[in-house]
């Protein structure tokens, strides 16, 4: 059995450690079954190890690439914007913990897993992440600095110090570029919460100043034609997606059933119409005051809005919404 020097159990072990760590906030934010691919690749990577077999052939892993990328594709129904990129990145890094055999690619996957820290903060921005995101660059950096020095006797463990030693000197030149480092409005990585953000539609989640982002849009979010007479203007009301969840200075839709239609009760003029949606990334679909039934491909929730099956990623036609 040949035991790669870059490779040991020991140094996949802590490789394995600052990669989990790093991705644990996803868990909560990502979709299950990205949470599965980390721990499976991660569990595979030890397993082969310790026992010194070979990496997956590279059919194996141009399977599971075709694999993640319709898995990304019915979940979210396009491929630009922040949560199936994110979904993407980290999965691709978890293959290449399977496909790693030489120090560059020890060395990739290091710098690749600081990348994928900043992704954390698209979803958080608070102290906590911060601090927790600390423990993740300093185990990262402690093996980037004993894959480096592969003929030292020094145990990773022992490069700790070190590490935590780098990431405290760096402070007072992140403190001066906090200070001093021109602020721009939008974030640097210039991803929204998704590709459309303030462009076609609403989000699901909202802060004071967002709306505003919206009306600088002058992009078509919808048609409708009605079947008879439409009504007047001032009915012309339109629910879509209802946020009543407070989280401070964030209001959130929660994720609410359907509902059974059947023991509703209409009441005033009923309208029929045909709405043509604008691709927004989301599910919600814009109804005539609170709507009496759902469309094909959608449901009326509890909070009396309609959602399709799956985010609406190209123009799509509803028809004969009843209200």
């Amino acid at each position: 059995m040949i035991i790669n020097p870059y490779l040991t159990v020991e140094k996949v072990k802590w490789l394995s450690i600052g990669y989990l760590i790093t991705t644990l906030p996803h868990f909560f934010t990502l979709p299950l079954w990205v949470s599965a691919i980390v721990l499976v690749c991660v569990g595979w990577r030890f397993y082969l190890s310790r026992i010194g077999a070979a990496v997956p052939s590279i059919f194996v892993r141009v399977l599971m690439i075709i694999t993640v990328i319709a898995l990304i594709y019915v979940q979210y129904g396009f491929f630009l914007g922040r949560d199936p990129g994110v979904a993407f990145l980290v999965s691709m890094l978890a293959f290449k913990m399977l496909e790693m055999k030489t120090k560059r690619d020890v060395l990739l996957f290091l710098f690749l897993n600081y990348f994928v820290m900043v992704t954390n903060f698209l979803y958080n921005q608070n102290m906590l992440i911060a601090v927790y995101m600390f423990v993740a660059v300093a185990i990262n950096t402690a093996v980037l600095i004993n894959i480096n020095r592969l003929k030292s006797k020094t145990r990773l463990i022992n490069d700790f110090k070190l590490s935590f030693t780098l990431i405290i000197q760096a402070i007072p030149v992140m403190v001066i570029m906090f200070l001093f480092f021109p602020r721009v409005d939008a974030s640097l990585w210039k991803i929204p919460d998704d590709a459309r953000k303030g462009s076609t539609g609403l989000s699901d989640e909202m802060e004071p100043g967002d709306l505003n982002q919206l009306i600088k849009s002058h992009k078509i979010a919808f048609r409708v034609s009605f079947e008879s007479t439409a009504p007047a203007k001032n009915k012309l009301y339109w629910r879509g997606p209802v946020l009543s969840v407070n989280q401070g200075r964030k209001w959130k839709a929660i994720k609410s059933q359907a509902i059974d239609l059947l023991k509703r009760r209409l009441s005033g003029a009923a309208y029929r119409y045909t709405i043509t949606l604008e691709p927004t990334g989301r599910r919600y679909v814009p109804a005539l005051d609170k709507p009496g039934s759902a469309p094909d491909h959608a449901y009326l929730n509890q909070e009396y809005s309609i959602d399709a099956l799956k985010p609406i990623a190209k123009r799509s036609v509803f028809m004969a919404i009843v209200t």
